[in-house]
């Protein structure tokens, strides 16, 4: 359809990731993305993967008669420019099989991917880890997995205090906690998303060691 949209998947094992990116207005939107994601689905069907998308509030409705259902709400924090603080902890790497059981699916590509990056910044305990990547407006923190809560909150507080630059992070909304942690550091609620799965209520692993995704073009 030339340049009016253009379809990006990222996937790992069973599951997949579908975007779907238009570039001309409203109308586009409207007309392309429901022929453009279903030819995505059939396509991913046909392989035994299970597509799945994250949907603004909007599009939950559109996403939802094509079979998707909603797994978990995403908010995304964003926060300004702040004074950086010394980061009091010493990474350590290796966290392959943590990752592999809090997603479901080995993406330990795509995480080397995210840490090499230029400007990336990388932190690791014996029980979890975090990934800040930059980006044009905002740098990104996530994921942040941890086997514990306080693990969890402790690397996210030491990827906060070691950035000076604008910051966004996608945390599932039922992380009541950290989201009361992330307003005492400046942080306000930007929007909302919808991760869905098609035909299917809840996502792969064990979400509960998720403090915050990769970002919705990722996972």
């Amino acid at each position: 359809q030339g340049n009016a949209a253009r379809v990006v998947d990222v996937g790992v094992g069973e599951q997949q990731i579908v975007n779907i990116a238009c570039m001309e207005g409203q109308a586009a939107v409207i007309h392309l993305v429901p022929a453009l994601l279903q030819a995505a689905v059939d396509f991913l069907l046909a392989r035994s993967l299970v597509p799945m998308l994250d949907a603004t509030p909007d599009g939950k409705a559109v996403y939802s008669r094509l079979g998707f259902r909603e797994t978990e709400l995403i908010n995304r924090w964003s926060r300004g420019s702040a004074r950086a603080q010394p980061a009091d902890l010493v990474s350590i790497d290796g966290h392959d099989s943590l990752d592999l059981a809090a997603f479901g699916a080995d993406r330990s590509r795509l995480l080397n991917n995210l840490r090499s990056r230029p400007g990336a910044l990388s932190f690791g305990t014996d029980t979890g880890y975090a990934i800040r990547r930059e980006g044009r407006l905002f740098s990104q923190i996530g994921p942040v997995v941890a086997a514990t809560g306080s693990d969890g909150h402790s690397l996210l507080a030491a990827m906060i205090d070691h950035s000076d630059m604008p910051l966004v992070i996608d945390v599932p909304t039922r992380l009541t906690a950290t989201g009361g942690k992330l307003i005492t550091a400046g942080f306000s609620v930007q929007r909302q998303f919808f991760r869905m799965a098609r035909n299917k209520e809840r996502g792969f692993g064990q979400q509960s060691l998720i403090y915050a995704i990769a970002g919705p073009e990722f996972a």
